[in-house]
């Protein structure tokens, strides 16, 4: 599930020992990575990402959960989250869950997922009717 690749010939695994590290634990690790507006204030982000990820069921507690800003790009400010699961079918569950915490919380805050909000409209007011309610408003910036 993190994208691990271990190649060994069959040479050395005839003649020595394995340790097989997923052991005595069987708990997963999702990377989760979101994008918010520019002008949310990213400790609100983290605070809202945060509690997304311990108010699921599916999430193990684990000293590696934890969300972080990774940045920002030409639509939006980065973030990624990493949870644990307690098997595969959890991994899957977890991830449904965190994001549809996250999408709320962040909702109630009033920001949105970053995108191109401004696309190829004729009119200001087609924009404001089909992309309205957002941070990224003009009185904002």
């Amino acid at each position: 599930m993190d994208q691990n690749i271990v190649v060994l010939p069959n040479s050395k695994v005839a003649e020595g020992k394995i340790r097989n590290l997923a052991r005595p634990t069987d708990v997963m690790r999702r990377t989760f990575y979101f994008h918010a507006e520019y002008n949310a204030p990213t400790s609100i982000v983290l605070e809202v990402a945060e509690q997304a990820i311990k108010e699921c069921p599916k999430v193990s507690p684990h000293p590696g959960n934890f969300v972080a800003f990774n940045g920002f790009d030409e639509l939006s400010a980065k973030y990624k989250m990493h949870f644990h699961a307690k098997n595969f079918d959890d991994w899957f569950l977890a991830g449904d869950q965190v994001s549809n915490a996250l999408w709320y919380g962040l909702n109630r805050r009033g920001i949105r997922f970053a995108f191109q909000r401004h696309l190829n409209y004729a009119f200001l007011e087609d924009d404001n009717r089909l992309l309205s309610g957002s941070l990224l408003d003009d009185s904002n910036w």
